[in-house]
């Protein structure tokens, strides 16, 4: 078998390995973590690979636990659907995950918001936008019917599901090209094979705006309920404080680009679940392994031996 094949049939059933005990403990741990925080007994907080690599969990484990008194360890997860699984783990206790991930992870293992990233100048949410070429005649979104519209893929925010949801409310059918990523649908924009993009807001030389097509709140830093109100606080703190000076505001720009954090709780997400119920979109089919993670976390726990 060849050495990249291989390596996939690894991460796959390293995967399913953790959503198979991501299930089992979470069913069987529910239970309070009063002594997390000590040197033996860390809190665990879990990062998806697009907010850091192992040497950013680690320099965030370290000034975290500086700034809070506890013992913090942050790990980043080789892959989205091993992060989420991680999430449902009896010794973790909260992470940041993308925004889907999280909902599901909410969903499943009933985790909650306790801060927001915030990016740029305090921004809280992304904002999705519909692009064309400066040179372009059209100057209305109705004139956009009929045309090539290029699109990232349906489980992209600004790169689709904005866009997606706005199109449909004005009613107006265009023809969808996926790209794949904002660079290529940009490059096909530019290039004038589409005759807009659906892409996040910001300045492009050679492009403007032709709709706004919403906002979706920044992705959180999320804790389990199990984990005790003054441990989280203590925490929370912590993450607040790195925005104080000139080392955290840096660690923090390693977690995708973020600039600071702000409180949020999870009510806020619910235009999230509002924009796949708008798009026809379900939650379990643009996370990765999502449907898997479901079906193992609902199967029956077997009883103990001998019972």
């Amino acid at each position: 078998m060849p050495e990249r094949q291989t390596g996939r049939v690894v991460a796959v059933l390293i995967v399913v390995g953790l959503l198979a005990t991501a299930a089992v403990l979470f069913a069987l741990g529910r239970g309070r973590r009063d002594g997390a925080g000590s040197r033996g007994n860390p809190v665990v907080l879990i990062l998806s690979p697009s907010h850091g690599d192992a040497s950013v969990a680690a320099r965030l484990g370290a000034a975290l636990s500086t700034s809070s008194g506890l013992t913090i360890e942050v790990r980043s997860a080789r892959t989205r659907a091993e992060a989420v699984a991680a999430t449902g783990l009896a010794s973790v206790d909260g992470g940041i995950l993308p925004i889907f991930d999280y909902l599901l992870a909410h969903q499943e293992f009933g985790v909650r918001a306790g801060l927001q990233l915030v990016r740029g100048d305090g921004e809280r949410a992304t904002a999705g936008v519909i692009l064309v070429r400066d040179d372009s005649p059209i100057t209305a979104l109705t004139q956009l019917a009929g045309q090539p519209i290029a699109f990232v893929d349906r489980s992209s925010t600004t790169g689709y599901l904005l866009a997606a949801r706005l199109l449909q409310e004005q009613r107006i059918d265009v023809r969808p090209v996926f790209t794949g990523d904002h660079v290529a649908s940009l490059s096909q924009l530019t290039a004038g094979t589409v005759a807009a993009a659906a892409t996040y807001r910001h300045q492009r030389a050679g492009l403007r705006v032709i709709a706004a097509a919403g906002t979706v709140p920044n992705e959180p830093l999320f804790f389990h309920p199990r984990l005790p109100d003054a441990t989280r606080d203590r925490i929370l703190a912590a993450f607040v404080g790195l925005a104080t000076t000139t080392d955290g505001r840096a660690l923090l720009g390693q977690l995708a680009e973020a600039t600071g954090v702000a409180p949020i709780d999870d009510a806020a997400y619910g235009e999230v679940n509002d924009l796949l119920a708008a798009t026809r979109q379900r939650l379990v089919d643009l996370v990765p392994e999502g449907r898997r993670l479901v079906e193992r976390r609902h199967q029956p726990v077997p009883p103990p031996m001998g019972q």
